[in-house]
Formats: C-alpha cells, sequence, structure tokens
C-alpha cells in the first residue's frame, strides 16, 4: 500500500489504527481480544486516525523492538490467554512519514475462544464497527459452550431438527 493508503485508512469492522508513543499501546490487547473473538483484523501501529484525512503518520520509533515486547507479551499468559500471532503476521512497512507494524490477528479457532487478557474471562472483547467492547456474559457463554467438542448449533435439538447458524 502506498502513503496515501495509510494515511486514509478509516477504522471498521476488520481494521484498527494506534499511536505509539513509547511502546505498545494498552489497548492493542484489547483489540487482539477483540479481533480474535470475531472475525479478525489487522492492527496499523504508528498511525493516528483524523476525521479529516490524512491520518497523522507518527510512525514507530524502534520496530523490532516494539515487535519483541510484542510477541513477549503476547505469549505471556498473564497478559493474554492464547497467542496465535505468527512470524509472518507481523510486518514494518516504510514510509517517508515513519515506519509503520502492522499486525494481522485471525480469527480465533472456535474450540479456542473466547480470548481473554489478565487470566479474567470477564476481559474478553468483542469488535463491532470500529470499536472494541467487553463481551457481554451471554456472549461469554455462547463462546464457552461452543468451544467444546461439538458446537451447540450443530446438535440434535429436542423436535429431531438440527440448528445451523449461517
Amino acid at each position: 500500500m502506498a502513503l496515501e493508503g495509510y494515511q486514509k485508512l478509516e477504522e471498521n469492522q476488520t481494521v484498527e489504527l494506534k499511536e505509539t508513543k513509547g511502546g505498545l499501546p494498552k489497548s492493542l490487547w484489547e483489540t487482539y481480544s477483540s479481533f480474535s473473538n470475531t472475525c479478525g483484523g489487522t492492527i496499523y501501529l504508528g498511525i493516528a486516525e483524523k476525521k479529516i484525512k490524512p491520518n497523522d503518520i507518527s510512525g514507530v520509533s524502534n520496530p523490532s523492538e516494539l515487535i519483541k515486547d510484542l510477541f513477549a507479551s503476547a505469549r505471556n499468559q498473564g497478559k493474554v490467554n492464547k497467542c496465535f500471532l505468527r512470524e509472518d503476521d507481523v510486518n514494518v512497512v516504510s514510509t517517508p512519514l515513519g515506519n509503520i507494524v502492522e499486525i494481522v490477528v485471525r480469527e480465533a479457532p472456535r474450540r479456542e475462544k473466547p480470548i481473554y487478557l489478565n487470566r479474567n474471562l470477564a476481559m474478553s472483547y468483542v469488535h463491532y464497527r470500529d470499536g472494541d467492547h467487553l463481551a457481554t456474559a451471554s456472549e461469554i457463554k455462547s463462546m464457552v459452550v461452543d468451544n467444546g467438542e461439538t458446537s451447540y448449533d450443530l446438535l440434535p435439538q429436542p423436535d429431531g431438527l438440527w440448528l445451523r447458524r449461517g
């Protein structure tokens, strides 16, 4: 993507922009959880979204150190219960205005959800429209029920019919 493309990016269901000042943004893990629990997405570090374009590309001052911290935190179960990030999911993009770190977060497999923070199931997030939101108790329950051997919606129902979403 050319510089103009990054300057025109808008946050939506699968795109999140985050400024980085002195390390990983705290809200990064909320977005990691929400993308993992919904449909996946891409986080761009080093870009601040502006209502009136172009976006502010402040860049990431030391991308290799930031990526090292990213993987260390992602593999710390005190931070996030499961890590699905791979080396090729994280890339550094050089622009004339600074380096951008692009993180592709895949949707977690059904049997691995929910993805939550700080060893606290209640810290499970979902992503709607352009934001991270704490999952409701019923959303968490649904993810927990669905992570069994067979998804609840594929179990036979009392009337002999099978339920199937979608």
